[in-house]
């Protein structure tokens, strides 16, 4: 139970102790400070030098061989030593960092004597622009990728691609160590090597839902779908936005079925069947696809009278990820999943617009007669991995240790003391502006690479209802581990098509035929076009490593 332990404490840290850097000075003028000791220094280095060379020049003819200051070995060497070590970073979605410009970026490389290249993709594309990077022999410092069994991973990892950590990750990651249980490392190795070092998180998904609305409609929050069909009937015939008009909807989604996510945990599923890959453990103790759950059809249904009575967003299907949040920031619906971080987020951008924007979550909601089963944590999400030819890899697991610190939190959660935040009485005060202007508002993006397991949502009087809220979240149940690629994966997947399952998950959704018969019709399909061997080969990589 380690594992539980430890990142319980992330969560539930003792005390409220603000690390400081050197002593009591605020990190904001640190510059200042460093400047004014280099200009002393560099007073007493005149002196001296001038007395060296007076009595140099007192004592007769310099020696036309000696080396002179500026024009040593020495001089190189010292040039070699500080020269910040440049290096390349890739990971999806961090195509908006400016490395150059970007606050807590340049703060990092001032204080580890680095400097730090961004390389990037959007989420749409970046496992091709990865994979050219790969093939080509561009292989990026560090990679932040899915990690073991994706992509082509384990092969690039026997390839050399990526360097074995096993013995280095002790001796230089002192922080991760403490704080990644050791059960962790142990699911992401292959044949009993490190090739990366996975970031320790779980979600905060929740359904989410205009309190605001509830209010004003004389609603309470739902406990069951029941009562949530009520709320969503009332959000979308009701008015909910006093505007006079009919134009929102109770439920709003996206393509890939995650806004969901509660709905099938109120059936007694624990995973969205967006996919026909995502692996739950039978009663027998096998994996088995989520497309055959016995409780996946309920869910199903009532999805589909919500579709029919047009209670939930007539066009779900087509709507990507970032018109779906557009969606909800101009209170076009009343309710969905998404993380709770992501609803303080919006609640804070929508009002500015509208003052009286209130949200509510909940990570419990249940079935009709009861039923609930949470959906599966994965542990960690992400992994970063150092290329086999780094020319100095213990700076680059330094970084990733130092991340893992408390003062490296402070820094990528954060910001800078005097500039995004200022601490009174020993708390965290954020400036929200300037966070939200130096991308810290809910924690820079380079906490993706590797941060401690905590929830960096904005700080107000309700964040430590939610943080008790999504406790239960540390305690599992986990993803069954397949830390190896299933061999015929690829194939099976251009065989059917990467969108198969969503797109028939979708039509069925939306449709009029039968449910249970046009469920089995897409079950039968996903296992003929190579369903069952991927099952097949799926439960051999799970026995072997259990």
């Amino acid at each position: 139970m380690r594992f539980v332990g430890i990142i319980k404490n992330f969560l539930f840290p003792r005390g409220k102790a603000v690390v400081r850097c050197n002593g009591d000075v605020p990190e904001a003028n640190l510059d200042n400070v460093s400047n004014r000791k280099y200009s002393k220094a560099r007073f007493l280095s005149s002196v001296l030098a001038i007395l060296l060379l007076t009595s140099i020049t007192g004592c007769g003819k310099q020696d036309p061989d000696a080396k002179q200051p500026g024009s040593s070995s020495n001089s190189q060497t010292n040039k070699a030593v500080d020269e910040p070590y440049e290096f390349t970073i890739f990971r999806t979605t961090w195509t908006d960092l400016d490395a150059d410009n970007d606050l807590v970026i340049q703060e990092l490389n001032r204080r580890l004597n680095i400097k730090i290249r961004i390389l990037s993709s959007t989420y749409e594309t970046w496992k091709d622009r990865y994979t050219l990077l790969m093939s080509s022999g561009e292989v990026p410092d560090i990679s932040i990728t899915t990690g073991p069994g994706t992509l082509s991973f384990n092969k690039w990892a026997a390839q050399g691609k990526y360097l074995d950590i096993t013995d280095l990750y002790y001796k230089y990651c002192p922080n991760i160590v403490k704080n990644v249980p050791d059960e962790l490392i142990e699911r992401v190795k292959i044949k009993g090597r490190l090739y990366g070092i996975p970031r320790p998180t779980v979600s905060d998904r929740a359904l989410i839902i205009r309190a605001d609305w509830l209010d004003k409609l004389n609603l309470e929050m739902p406990g069951d779908v029941d009562e949530l069909y009520n709320v969503l009937k009332a959000f979308t015939q009701n008015d909910p936005d006093g505007n006079g008009e009919s134009d929102t909807y109770g439920l709003l989604g996206e393509d890939t079925l995650t806004a969901f996510q509660d709905i099938f945990e109120a059936f007694g599923c624990p995973l969205t069947p967006d996919q026909g890959t995502h692996w739950y453990v039978n009663d027998e103790g096998r994996l088995e696809s989520v497309l055959t759950h016995p409780n996946v059809k309920d869910a199903v249904k009532y999805l589909r009278k919500l579709y029919k009575e047009k209670l939930l967003d007539q066009e779900w299907m087509l709507t990507k990820s970032q018109a779906f949040f557009e969606k909800i920031r101009t209170g076009k619906g009343g309710c969905t999943g998404t993380s709770v971080t992501q609803m303080l987020t919006l609640e804070i951008d929508m009002q500015k617009n509208w003052p009286s924007v209130r949200f509510e979550a909940t990570n419990e909601l249940y079935g009709p007669n009861g039923e609930f089963q949470r959906a599966y944590q994965d542990g960690w999400y992400m992994m970063a991995s150092i290329s086999g030819s780094a020319k100095k890899p213990e700076k680059l697991l330094h970084l990733l240790d130092y991340c893992m610190s408390d003062e490296g939190y402070t820094l990528l959660r954060y910001g800078i003391e005097g500039i995004t935040y200022r601490i009174m009485n020993d708390e965290i005060i954020v400036d929200y502006q300037a966070a939200l202007q130096h991308g810290v508002l809910n924690g820079h993006k380079l906490m993706s690479m590797m941060s401690p397991a905590k929830h960096a949502m904005p700080e107000n009087e309700r964040t430590q209802k939610y943080l008790d809220m999504l406790q239960v979240y540390y305690e599992g149940p986990f993803k069954p581990s397949v830390p190896e690629e299933i061999p015929s994966l690829n194939v099976v997947t251009t065989k059917q098509g990467p969108d198969m399952v969503r797109n028939m998950v979708a039509s069925i959704i939306c449709g009029d035929g039968d449910v249970d018969a046009e469920w089995d019709r897409l079950v039968d399909l996903w296992l003929k076009s190579g369903g069952e061997q991927l099952l097949y080969e799926v439960n051999e990589i799970y026995e072997r490593n259990k």
